[in-house]
């Protein structure tokens, strides 16, 4: 677990700096014009309208996968991919379709203000993008299918052709915009025939079946339900933000928005690939009953994800100015900006243990077959934000707003754990509490150093520097630190890569 971990966090971090690069890319091309107002619309519309289904269809599949294996067969559970894949293409082409018919209205819908101009090409472009949805069901089937069947680097390495395709796209578009949502479909076509084969190696062969009567199927959409609700409440949350922000200062928005993304950065890193190494495996568990393997799964991803996001949000609470400076203030991107975006950012910070226990226990019930229990937990956790929304934001402004949404994660992870409590042991998290004591006291420990080396390099070096080499210094110190109080998890990772180093070495 421990090896593949690394490897997709290397790879996920790989693929970000290609995303980020694919939108400087957009930017040095077509600069922020009709074009790319009309572009970013074509790729939003399927997008909003269908992560929401997507999230929840390949949360759903892995457990209805599993106990078709565990129940009857693995040629079972593949003749149910199978159909599924047929049936999800003929539903999505006839939406695809109908979208595409109704494309006029549909971008009016989302983007009321635009030119008739602008108008008129987002409309073009949303026809074309649109097919991208048939191949995105596609992309997460055999993305769930393929990571049950631990080929978790492949499913790692999609969004590398992905952004390729689109940056190629940009550079060859010219005058000729349409180029643009080509190079989308382009992209997802690729990581469908990249999935497609590592599928076929992995041993799935697709057969042509369409039932859509299929009782799994009706199971499948009856497990998805709960989880979509949840994920739109979320999204419920994000809009609240916005919109009371927009009240709050001139560029609030735009400050939640920018610490949002290191925000999500980090979860992405650090929490992501944990958590889709964990979930295939105790979904298995689940479905063969072994309970006391399941919790130990639990309680060492726990431990793994902890030992990397503890360090990482005392670094953002200590540097957030510095952080945000570092990262966003040049150009437009004043000191004024900077001050809003690292309260927010400070405030964020607070719930990162929480924002990633959240999603590894919510994934803990899906693997156990309760999807009710994290959709009731969102909707709880989005009436205390908007609660705490309007109080905060009162005395903290766009702060209070991000220190809402962390109190809300910490009262929902917290009520999700105290439900898990009552449906497995937790005896095996427990028993890791004396690691997880350990790796909060070095990143105690760690935060304390980073803020004096910061004061301290700032009488020699530019703030940029001085926040570089502090970060530097405290993973250097944090890295010491969890050694020497022998946090059991960081050493066998060390002695793991030892032995790697020996054996390539041939020493």
């Amino acid at each position: 677990m421990k090896k593949t971990v690394a490897l997709i966090m290397i790879i996920t971090i790989l693929s970000k700096l290609l995303g980020f690069f694919r939108e400087v890319s957009l930017s040095f091309f077509f600069g922020a014009s009709e074009i790319t107002d009309a572009f970013n619309i074509a790729q939003t519309i399927p997008t909003s309208i269908f992560s929401f289904i997507w999230i929840a269809l390949f949360t759903s599949f892995i457990p209805v996968y599993n106990r078709i294996r565990t129940e009857r067969s693995i040629e079972h559970a593949d003749l149910f991919t199978s159909n599924l894949l047929s049936s999800l293409v003929l539903v999505c082409a006839l939406i695809a379709g109908t979208a595409a018919i109704f494309a006029a209205p549909l971008v009016r819908l989302f983007a009321s203000g635009f030119s008739q101009g602008t108008l008129d090409l987002a409309v073009s472009l949303t026809r074309i993008s649109i097919a991208g949805i048939v191949v995105s069901a596609v992309i997460y089937i055999l993305t769930a299918m393929l990571q049950i069947r631990n080929r978790f680097i492949v499913t790692a390495l999609i969004g590398i052709p992905a952004n390729l395709a689109a940056i190629a796209s940009y550079a060859l578009a010219g005058n000729n915009s349409s180029i643009l949502a080509i190079g989308i479909i382009i992209g997802l076509a690729l990581q469908a025939i990249f999935l497609a084969a590592a599928a076929r190696q992995a041993g799935f062969r697709y057969k042509m079946t369409l039932r859509l009567s299929d009782p799994y199927i009706r199971e499948l959409i009856l497990f998805s339900i709960p989880v979509i609700i949840g994920v739109s409440v979320n999204q419920v949350n994000v809009l609240v933000d916005k919109t009371i922000a927009s009240g709050i200062a001139v560029g609030g928005i735009s400050a939640l928005g920018y610490a949002q993304v290191v925000n999500g950065f980090v979860q992405g890193i650090f929490v992501e690939p944990v958590s889709s190494v964990m979930y295939p495996s105790i979904s298995r568990m689940a479905a063969e009953g072994d309970d006391d393997a399941l919790s130990g799964t639990l309680a060492n991803s726990i431990v793994y994800v902890l030992l990397l996001v503890l360090p990482a949000m005392t670094g953002m609470l200590v540097l957030s100015g510095p952080i945000t400076r570092l990262i966003f203030q040049r150009g437009a991107f004043g000191a004024e900006d900077a001050i809003l975006t690292s309260g927010a950012l400070f405030f964020y910070s607070i719930g990162h243990g929480a924002y990633a226990m959240r999603d590894l226990l919510s994934r803990t019930f899906y693997a156990l077959g309760d999807t009710r229990t994290p959709m009731k937990n969102s909707i709880v956790g989005m009436v205390i934000n908007i609660i705490l929304n309007i109080i905060l934001s009162r005395y903290l402004g766009i702060g209070g707003l991000a220190l809402a949404t962390s109190i809300s994660a910490i009262a929902t992870a917290s009520a999700l754990a105290v439900s898990l409590a009552r449906r497995i042991s937790f005896s095996s998290i427990i028993g890791r509490l004396r690691s997880i004591l350990r790796i909060a006291a070095s990143s105690v420990i760690m935060g304390g150093l980073v803020w004096f080396s910061y004061k301290l390099l700032m009488q020699t070096f530019s703030p940029n520097a001085a926040a570089l080499l502090s970060i530097g210094a405290g993973m250097i110190s944090y890295a010491i630190l969890v050694l020497v109080l022998d946090v059991e998890e960081a050493s066998s990772a060390v002695k793991a890569m030892h032995m790697k180093i020996r054996k390539i070495t041939g020493s």
